[in-house]
Protein backbone atom coordinates (compact mmCIF):
# COMPACT_ATOMS: atom_id res chain seq x y z
CA UNK A 1 0.00 0.00 0.00
CA UNK A 2 2.87 2.39 0.75
CA UNK A 3 5.81 3.26 -1.47
CA UNK A 4 9.37 2.00 -1.00
CA UNK A 5 9.35 -0.75 1.63
CA UNK A 6 5.60 -0.60 2.18
CA UNK A 7 5.93 0.83 5.70
CA UNK A 8 4.48 3.71 7.65
CA UNK A 9 8.04 4.97 8.21
CA UNK A 10 8.53 5.34 4.46
CA UNK A 11 5.25 7.18 4.13
CA UNK A 12 6.19 9.58 6.91
CA UNK A 13 9.67 10.10 5.44
CA UNK A 14 8.08 11.09 2.14
CA UNK A 15 5.76 13.50 3.93
CA UNK A 16 8.57 15.09 5.90
CA UNK A 17 10.88 15.30 2.87
CA UNK A 18 8.56 17.62 1.00
CA UNK A 19 5.24 17.87 -0.80
CA UNK A 20 3.87 14.57 -2.00
CA UNK A 21 3.67 14.39 -5.75
CA UNK A 22 0.19 13.83 -7.20
CA UNK A 23 -0.62 10.20 -7.76
CA UNK A 24 -0.85 9.41 -11.47
CA UNK A 25 -4.28 8.56 -12.74
CA UNK A 26 -3.23 5.12 -13.93
CA UNK A 27 -1.78 4.37 -10.49
CA UNK A 28 -5.21 4.58 -8.89
CA UNK A 29 -6.05 1.25 -10.47
CA UNK A 30 -2.99 -0.29 -8.87
CA UNK A 31 -3.24 0.15 -5.08
CA UNK A 32 0.21 -1.33 -4.51
CA UNK A 33 1.82 1.67 -6.29
CA UNK A 34 -0.24 4.39 -4.58
CA UNK A 35 -0.64 5.53 -1.07
CA UNK A 36 -3.30 3.40 0.54
CA UNK A 37 -4.69 6.14 2.80
CA UNK A 38 -7.59 8.04 1.34
CA UNK A 39 -8.23 10.69 4.03
CA UNK A 40 -11.63 11.53 2.61
CA UNK A 41 -12.89 8.14 3.76
CA UNK A 42 -12.17 8.36 7.50
CA UNK A 43 -9.98 11.23 8.73
CA UNK A 44 -6.89 13.29 7.99
CA UNK A 45 -3.53 13.18 9.75
CA UNK A 46 -0.86 15.86 9.96
CA UNK A 47 2.55 16.33 11.54
CA UNK A 48 5.39 18.81 11.48
CA UNK A 49 7.82 16.08 12.48
CA UNK A 50 7.33 16.38 16.24
CA UNK A 51 3.65 15.91 17.04
CA UNK A 52 0.98 13.74 15.46
CA UNK A 53 -2.56 15.09 15.09
CA UNK A 54 -5.68 13.94 13.31
CA UNK A 55 -9.19 15.20 12.67
CA UNK A 56 -12.25 14.73 10.54
CA UNK A 57 -12.74 16.40 7.18
CA UNK A 58 -13.71 20.05 7.59
CA UNK A 59 -12.84 20.18 11.28
CA UNK A 60 -10.90 23.36 12.20
CA UNK A 61 -7.27 22.70 13.07
CA UNK A 62 -7.81 23.78 16.68
CA UNK A 63 -10.19 20.83 17.02
CA UNK A 64 -7.65 18.27 15.90
CA UNK A 65 -6.26 16.03 18.63
CA UNK A 66 -3.29 13.78 19.34
CA UNK A 67 -3.24 10.00 19.36
CA UNK A 68 -1.18 8.52 22.18
CA UNK A 69 -0.42 4.86 21.73
CA UNK A 70 -0.59 3.03 25.04
CA UNK A 71 -0.74 -0.40 23.46
CA UNK A 72 1.90 -0.11 20.76
CA UNK A 73 5.54 -0.73 21.77
CA UNK A 74 8.34 0.61 19.65
CA UNK A 75 9.67 -1.78 17.00
CA UNK A 76 13.07 -3.15 17.96
CA UNK A 77 13.14 -1.46 21.38
CA UNK A 78 16.57 -0.22 22.45
CA UNK A 79 18.44 -2.08 25.18
CA UNK A 80 18.23 -0.90 28.76
CA UNK A 81 20.60 1.98 29.44
CA UNK A 82 22.70 3.93 26.99
CA UNK A 83 21.76 6.38 24.27
CA UNK A 84 19.31 4.01 22.62
CA UNK A 85 17.11 4.09 25.70
CA UNK A 86 17.05 7.89 25.60
CA UNK A 87 16.16 7.95 21.90
CA UNK A 88 12.84 6.22 22.52
CA UNK A 89 11.56 9.49 24.03
CA UNK A 90 12.66 11.49 21.00
CA UNK A 91 9.72 13.29 19.28
CA UNK A 92 10.23 11.26 16.12
CA UNK A 93 9.98 8.02 18.09
CA UNK A 94 6.75 9.23 19.73
CA UNK A 95 5.46 10.24 16.32
CA UNK A 96 6.32 6.82 14.93
CA UNK A 97 4.54 5.07 17.79
CA UNK A 98 1.38 7.17 17.31
CA UNK A 99 1.31 6.58 13.55
CA UNK A 100 1.91 2.85 13.88
CA UNK A 101 -0.82 2.58 16.48
CA UNK A 102 -3.56 4.53 14.73
CA UNK A 103 -2.84 3.66 11.10
CA UNK A 104 -3.09 -0.11 11.54
CA UNK A 105 -5.76 -1.60 9.25
CA UNK A 106 -7.71 -3.08 12.18
CA UNK A 107 -7.82 0.27 13.98
CA UNK A 108 -8.80 2.17 10.83
CA UNK A 109 -11.67 -0.23 10.14
CA UNK A 110 -12.76 -0.10 13.80
CA UNK A 111 -12.84 3.71 13.76
CA UNK A 112 -14.73 3.69 10.47
CA UNK A 113 -17.30 1.15 11.69
CA UNK A 114 -17.83 2.08 15.33
CA UNK A 115 -16.19 5.41 16.18
CA UNK A 116 -17.32 7.71 13.40
CA UNK A 117 -20.52 9.73 13.75
CA UNK A 118 -22.37 12.24 11.65
CA UNK A 119 -24.16 14.71 13.89
CA UNK A 120 -26.15 17.91 13.45
CA UNK A 121 -24.77 20.98 15.19
CA UNK A 122 -26.75 23.92 16.56
CA UNK A 123 -26.63 25.63 13.15
CA UNK A 124 -28.25 22.56 11.57
CA UNK A 125 -25.05 21.59 9.78
CA UNK A 126 -23.96 18.00 9.36
CA UNK A 127 -20.55 17.44 10.91
CA UNK A 128 -18.31 14.41 11.12
CA UNK A 129 -17.12 13.32 14.56
CA UNK A 130 -14.10 11.08 15.10
CA UNK A 131 -13.33 9.57 18.49
CA UNK A 132 -10.48 10.78 20.66
CA UNK A 133 -7.91 8.16 21.62
CA UNK A 134 -9.09 8.00 25.25
CA UNK A 135 -12.66 7.37 24.06
CA UNK A 136 -11.46 4.67 21.68
CA UNK A 137 -9.42 2.97 24.38
CA UNK A 138 -12.11 3.08 27.10
CA UNK A 139 -14.98 2.01 24.83
CA UNK A 140 -13.03 -0.99 23.57
CA UNK A 141 -12.08 -1.97 27.12
CA UNK A 142 -15.77 -1.94 28.03
CA UNK A 143 -16.65 -4.11 25.03
CA UNK A 144 -13.79 -6.54 25.72
CA UNK A 145 -14.85 -6.93 29.34
CA UNK A 146 -18.44 -7.67 28.39
CA UNK A 147 -17.27 -10.22 25.84
CA UNK A 148 -15.04 -11.85 28.45
CA UNK A 149 -17.98 -12.07 30.85
CA UNK A 150 -15.98 -11.27 33.99
CA UNK A 151 -15.58 -9.16 36.03
CA UNK A 152 -18.98 -7.64 35.59
CA UNK A 153 -18.07 -4.06 36.45
CA UNK A 154 -15.46 -1.42 35.77
CA UNK A 155 -14.58 2.18 36.63
CA UNK A 156 -13.85 4.71 33.87
CA UNK A 157 -11.99 7.59 35.48
CA UNK A 158 -11.79 10.36 32.88
CA UNK A 159 -11.24 13.99 33.79
CA UNK A 160 -13.89 16.64 33.15
CA UNK A 161 -14.04 17.83 29.58
CA UNK A 162 -12.60 14.63 28.13
CA UNK A 163 -15.82 13.70 26.31
CA UNK A 164 -17.52 11.11 28.52
CA UNK A 165 -20.87 11.70 26.81
CA UNK A 166 -19.47 10.77 23.41
CA UNK A 167 -17.60 7.88 25.02
CA UNK A 168 -20.97 6.46 26.07
CA UNK A 169 -22.33 7.02 22.55
CA UNK A 170 -19.41 5.13 20.98
CA UNK A 171 -19.49 2.33 23.58
CA UNK A 172 -23.27 1.88 23.32
CA UNK A 173 -23.13 1.80 19.54
CA UNK A 174 -20.39 -0.84 19.44
CA UNK A 175 -22.03 -2.94 22.16
CA UNK A 176 -25.33 -2.93 20.30
CA UNK A 177 -23.75 -3.82 16.96
CA UNK A 178 -21.36 -6.52 18.19
CA UNK A 179 -22.62 -9.93 16.99
CA UNK A 180 -21.04 -11.76 19.91
CA UNK A 181 -23.30 -10.02 22.45
CA UNK A 182 -26.55 -11.31 20.94
CA UNK A 183 -28.53 -8.08 20.75
CA UNK A 184 -27.91 -6.63 24.22
CA UNK A 185 -29.74 -3.91 26.11
CA UNK A 186 -27.65 -0.86 26.97
CA UNK A 187 -28.79 1.37 29.83
CA UNK A 188 -27.50 4.95 30.09
CA UNK A 189 -28.08 6.00 33.71
CA UNK A 190 -27.75 9.63 34.85
CA UNK A 191 -28.68 11.36 38.10
CA UNK A 192 -30.11 14.69 36.93
CA UNK A 193 -32.96 15.62 34.62
CA UNK A 194 -30.81 18.12 32.73
CA UNK A 195 -28.19 15.42 32.13
CA UNK A 196 -30.97 13.13 30.91
CA UNK A 197 -31.95 15.72 28.31
CA UNK A 198 -28.33 16.41 27.38
CA UNK A 199 -27.40 12.75 26.88
CA UNK A 200 -30.59 12.11 24.94
CA UNK A 201 -29.76 15.07 22.72
CA UNK A 202 -26.25 13.72 22.08
CA UNK A 203 -27.60 10.32 21.03
CA UNK A 204 -30.39 11.84 18.94
CA UNK A 205 -28.14 14.29 17.07
CA UNK A 206 -25.81 11.40 16.24
CA UNK A 207 -28.74 9.45 14.72
CA UNK A 208 -28.15 6.44 16.97
CA UNK A 209 -30.88 3.90 16.14
CA UNK A 210 -33.08 1.92 18.56
CA UNK A 211 -33.11 4.62 21.22
CA UNK A 212 -35.65 4.80 24.06
CA UNK A 213 -36.00 7.47 26.74
CA UNK A 214 -37.66 6.12 29.88
CA UNK A 215 -39.39 9.31 31.03
CA UNK A 216 -41.26 7.69 33.94
CA UNK A 217 -40.82 4.85 36.42
CA UNK A 218 -43.67 2.97 34.84
CA UNK A 219 -42.09 3.29 31.40
CA UNK A 220 -38.71 2.02 32.64
CA UNK A 221 -40.27 -0.97 34.37
CA UNK A 222 -42.31 -1.71 31.25
CA UNK A 223 -39.25 -1.63 28.95
CA UNK A 224 -37.28 -3.95 31.24
CA UNK A 225 -40.17 -6.28 31.91
CA UNK A 226 -40.85 -6.62 28.17
CA UNK A 227 -37.17 -7.42 27.57
CA UNK A 228 -36.69 -4.56 25.10
CA UNK A 229 -33.34 -4.83 23.28
CA UNK A 230 -32.45 -1.18 22.71
CA UNK A 231 -30.48 1.71 24.18
CA UNK A 232 -32.49 3.01 27.14
CA UNK A 233 -31.72 6.38 28.71
CA UNK A 234 -33.04 6.93 32.23
CA UNK A 235 -32.29 8.46 35.61
CA UNK A 236 -31.27 6.56 38.73
CA UNK A 237 -34.34 7.90 40.56
CA UNK A 238 -36.67 5.82 38.39
CA UNK A 239 -35.39 2.71 40.15
CA UNK A 240 -36.60 4.13 43.47
CA UNK A 241 -39.85 2.17 43.54
CA UNK A 242 -38.50 -1.03 42.00
CA UNK A 243 -39.15 -4.09 44.13
CA UNK A 244 -37.11 -7.12 43.21
CA UNK A 245 -35.61 -8.05 39.84
CA UNK A 246 -37.00 -6.36 36.73
CA UNK A 247 -34.82 -8.28 34.27
CA UNK A 248 -32.33 -11.04 35.05
CA UNK A 249 -30.81 -11.30 31.58
CA UNK A 250 -27.01 -11.34 31.51
CA UNK A 251 -26.38 -9.18 28.43
CA UNK A 252 -27.66 -5.94 29.95
CA UNK A 253 -24.95 -3.29 30.20
CA UNK A 254 -25.45 -0.21 32.37
CA UNK A 255 -23.25 2.84 31.75
CA UNK A 256 -23.62 5.07 34.81
CA UNK A 257 -22.67 8.72 34.37
CA UNK A 258 -21.33 10.71 37.35
CA UNK A 259 -20.77 7.43 39.14
CA UNK A 260 -19.48 9.12 42.31
CA UNK A 261 -23.01 10.31 43.13
CA UNK A 262 -26.18 8.48 44.26
CA UNK A 263 -24.67 5.00 43.88
CA UNK A 264 -23.88 4.02 47.47
CA UNK A 265 -27.36 4.58 48.91
CA UNK A 266 -30.79 3.05 48.42
CA UNK A 267 -31.04 4.09 44.77
CA UNK A 268 -27.85 2.27 43.80
CA UNK A 269 -28.94 -0.79 45.79
CA UNK A 270 -32.35 -0.86 44.12
CA UNK A 271 -30.80 -0.56 40.66
CA UNK A 272 -28.55 -3.53 41.36
CA UNK A 273 -31.46 -5.55 42.73
CA UNK A 274 -33.54 -4.73 39.63
CA UNK A 275 -30.69 -5.83 37.30
CA UNK A 276 -28.94 -8.59 39.26
CA UNK A 277 -26.91 -9.97 36.32
CA UNK A 278 -26.13 -6.74 34.48
CA UNK A 279 -22.69 -5.35 33.74
CA UNK A 280 -22.13 -2.06 35.61
CA UNK A 281 -19.65 0.52 34.34
CA UNK A 282 -19.25 3.78 36.21
CA UNK A 283 -17.95 6.92 34.50
CA UNK A 284 -16.69 9.83 36.56
CA UNK A 285 -14.10 12.58 36.62
CA UNK A 286 -13.92 12.73 40.42
CA UNK A 287 -14.07 9.30 42.06
CA UNK A 288 -14.51 9.29 45.84
CA UNK A 289 -12.61 7.01 48.20
CA UNK A 290 -14.13 7.34 51.67
CA UNK A 291 -15.56 4.95 54.20
CA UNK A 292 -19.15 6.13 53.61
CA UNK A 293 -18.85 6.77 49.85
CA UNK A 294 -16.43 4.75 47.76
CA UNK A 295 -16.64 4.85 43.97
CA UNK A 296 -13.83 2.30 43.67
CA UNK A 297 -15.78 -0.19 45.77
CA UNK A 298 -19.02 0.39 43.84
CA UNK A 299 -17.51 0.04 40.34
CA UNK A 300 -13.83 -0.87 40.60
CA UNK A 301 -12.86 -4.47 40.00
CA UNK A 302 -10.18 -6.27 41.98
CA UNK A 303 -8.67 -7.44 38.71
CA UNK A 304 -8.01 -3.84 37.60
CA UNK A 305 -4.76 -2.21 38.57
CA UNK A 306 -5.40 0.58 41.07
CA UNK A 307 -9.14 -0.08 40.85
CA UNK A 308 -10.00 1.47 37.49
CA UNK A 309 -10.50 0.01 34.02
CA UNK A 310 -9.44 3.18 32.19
CA UNK A 311 -7.97 6.45 33.42
CA UNK A 312 -7.53 9.76 31.63
CA UNK A 313 -6.28 12.13 34.28
CA UNK A 314 -5.69 15.80 34.82
CA UNK A 315 -2.14 15.66 33.49
CA UNK A 316 -3.18 13.98 30.23
CA UNK A 317 -6.05 16.42 29.81
CA UNK A 318 -3.69 19.41 30.22
CA UNK A 319 -1.18 17.85 27.81
CA UNK A 320 -3.80 17.25 25.11
CA UNK A 321 -5.41 20.68 25.46
CA UNK A 322 -8.75 19.32 26.70
CA UNK A 323 -8.30 21.29 29.92
CA UNK A 324 -6.68 24.71 30.21
CA UNK A 325 -4.20 25.54 32.92
CA UNK A 326 -5.36 27.79 35.74
CA UNK A 327 -3.09 30.67 36.69
CA UNK A 328 -3.69 32.40 40.01
CA UNK A 329 -2.44 35.94 40.52
CA UNK A 330 -2.64 37.17 44.12
CA UNK A 331 -4.23 40.58 44.57
CA UNK A 332 -2.25 42.95 46.75
CA UNK A 333 -4.46 44.75 49.22
CA UNK A 334 -3.43 48.36 49.80
CA UNK A 335 -3.88 48.26 53.57
CA UNK A 336 -1.64 50.10 56.00
CA UNK A 337 -2.05 50.16 59.78
CA UNK A 338 -1.01 53.33 61.59
CA UNK A 339 0.14 51.75 64.84
CA UNK A 340 1.10 55.07 66.41
CA UNK A 341 -2.35 56.54 65.84
CA UNK A 342 -4.02 53.41 67.23
CA UNK A 343 -1.86 53.50 70.35
CA UNK A 344 -2.65 57.17 70.89
CA UNK A 345 -6.40 56.60 70.50
CA UNK A 346 -6.27 53.62 72.83
CA UNK A 347 -4.45 55.64 75.47
CA UNK A 348 -6.98 58.48 75.19
CA UNK A 349 -9.97 56.15 75.52
CA UNK A 350 -8.52 54.25 78.49
CA UNK A 351 -7.21 57.21 80.38
CA UNK A 352 -9.39 56.43 83.43
CA UNK A 353 -8.12 52.86 83.78
CA UNK A 354 -5.23 51.69 85.83
CA UNK A 355 -2.11 50.45 84.10
CA UNK A 356 -3.03 46.86 85.02
CA UNK A 357 -6.56 47.19 83.62
CA UNK A 358 -5.22 48.84 80.48
CA UNK A 359 -2.73 45.99 79.92
CA UNK A 360 -5.40 43.35 80.52
CA UNK A 361 -7.74 45.09 78.10
CA UNK A 362 -5.01 45.25 75.46
CA UNK A 363 -4.36 41.51 75.85
CA UNK A 364 -8.08 40.67 75.73
CA UNK A 365 -8.53 42.72 72.57
CA UNK A 366 -5.85 40.93 70.59
CA UNK A 367 -6.53 38.21 68.01
CA UNK A 368 -5.50 35.56 70.52
CA UNK A 369 -7.36 37.17 73.44
CA UNK A 370 -10.85 36.58 74.75
CA UNK A 371 -12.46 39.15 72.45
CA UNK A 372 -10.82 37.45 69.47
CA UNK A 373 -12.11 34.10 70.76
CA UNK A 374 -15.57 35.58 71.15
CA UNK A 375 -15.42 37.00 67.61
CA UNK A 376 -14.57 33.58 66.18
CA UNK A 377 -17.28 31.85 68.19
CA UNK A 378 -20.05 34.40 67.67
CA UNK A 379 -19.18 36.58 64.68
CA UNK A 380 -22.81 37.52 63.86
CA UNK A 381 -23.33 38.81 67.42
CA UNK A 382 -20.32 41.10 67.24
CA UNK A 383 -21.42 42.52 63.90
CA UNK A 384 -24.71 43.58 65.44
CA UNK A 385 -25.33 45.93 68.37
CA UNK A 386 -24.15 44.57 71.71
CA UNK A 387 -26.08 44.59 74.97
CA UNK A 388 -24.27 46.68 77.58
CA UNK A 389 -24.50 45.64 81.20
CA UNK A 390 -23.86 47.96 84.14
CA UNK A 391 -20.27 47.80 85.32
CA UNK A 392 -18.06 49.50 87.82
CA UNK A 393 -16.37 52.75 86.79
CA UNK A 394 -16.11 53.24 83.04
CA UNK A 395 -15.71 49.55 82.27
CA UNK A 396 -18.73 47.74 80.81
CA UNK A 397 -19.43 44.17 79.74
CA UNK A 398 -21.01 42.47 76.79
CA UNK A 399 -22.94 39.32 77.52
CA UNK A 400 -22.95 36.68 74.83
CA UNK A 401 -24.89 33.44 74.39
CA UNK A 402 -22.28 31.69 76.51
CA UNK A 403 -22.26 33.28 79.95
CA UNK A 404 -18.80 31.88 80.68
CA UNK A 405 -17.33 33.66 77.68
CA UNK A 406 -17.45 37.38 78.49
CA UNK A 407 -14.88 39.95 77.50
CA UNK A 408 -14.37 43.44 78.78
CA UNK A 409 -14.73 46.15 76.14
CA UNK A 410 -14.24 49.85 75.96
CA UNK A 411 -16.90 51.94 77.71
CA UNK A 412 -19.62 53.56 75.71
CA UNK A 413 -19.07 57.28 75.18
Amino acid sequence: MFTESNTVEAYLRDLLAGPVQPVPTNAIKEPETAYGLNPKDVFSVATEGKEYHYGSIGLPVKGWGPWHAHDTPLPNPPPQGGRGQEDQHHPLQTLKRSAQSMLRPAVLLDILSNFTLFATDRKQRRIKIICRYQQYEAANKIVDRVLAGFPRKGLIWHFQGSGKSLLMVFAAQKLRMHPGLKNPTVLIVVDRVDLDSQITGDFTRADIPNLEQADSRERLQQLLAQDVRKIIITTIFKFGEASGPLNERGNIIALVDEAHRTQEGDLGRKMREALPNAFLFGLTGTPINRSDRNTFYAFGADEDEKGYLSRYGFEESIRDGSTLKLHFEPRLVDLHIDKAAIDAAFKALTGGLSDLDRDNLAQDGGEDGRIGEYARAYPPRLRGPGRALPGQGRTQWIQGPDRDLRSRVLPAV
